[in-house]
């Protein structure tokens, strides 16, 4: 598959994306805060890489095993699941989503990126979903040899949107082994959490 069918499919997702926000009408703003996380680790030459999420916050910690699977060098695949989390909010969470990064021409990257997802938790008791969606951005710059991500993040169900801020180091401090670690800020309530994405690349 050519890099342009995979950049007008992916164009065509964006188009269409806002119309899945209609499945969701639950009120979920303290959940989406405990555990939204994206993996905005860039392409170092390897298809697939996994590891461990973890966002916390001064009320909340919330875990999860992530893979992301690299269809082209600007396009990758997002996985996320995590058993069961606290002794007081028993949920399972789960995430697809994708990264773009867009080309400015061919193999220039252009510093600006767009973060689409869709995340999910399971009660182990009753069964209920939760779901709710999310659109950003990202920008990414280089200073003094050190790799950051800028990005702005709008959670949203039907009825509810949760916005934020954020920024993240990225380091790859071993052949194998990368890690990505910053903060987010929340508009709704002030809340601040800390994000951590330890990868492996296989």
């Amino acid at each position: 598959m050519s890099k342009r069918v995979i950049e007008d499919s992916f164009k065509l997702i964006i188009l269409f994306f806002p119309i899945l926000v209609w499945s969701s009408p639950i009120e979920l703003e303290e959940r989406i805060i405990n555990y939204s996380t994206q993996t905005n680790n860039p392409f170092l030459g390897s298809i697939i890489e996994s590891g461990l999420t973890l966002n916390s916050n001064t009320q909340f910690t919330s875990y999860s095993i992530f893979t992301q699977l690299w269809v082209s060098s600007n396009l990758a695949l997002n996985g996320k699941i995590a058993p069961y989390i606290g002794k007081n909010d028993l949920y399972h969470y789960q995430y697809i989503g994708v990264n773009y990064h867009s080309l400015i021409d061919e193999n220039i990257y252009s510093p600006f990126g767009i973060i689409i997802g869709m995340h999910r938790l399971i009660n182990i008791k009753n069964s209920v979903n939760n779901r709710w969606f999310n659109f950003g951005f990202k920008y990414f710059k280089t200073v003094i040899s050190n790799k950051f991500t800028f990005h702005w993040n709008n959670f949203f169900t039907k009825n509810e949107n949760v916005k934020s801020i954020g920024i993240s180091h990225f380091l790859n401090f071993h052949p194998k082994i990368n890690l990505n670690y910053g903060i987010n800020y929340y508009f709704q309530n002030t809340t601040f959490s800390l994000n951590l994405n330890l990868g492996y690349r296989l």
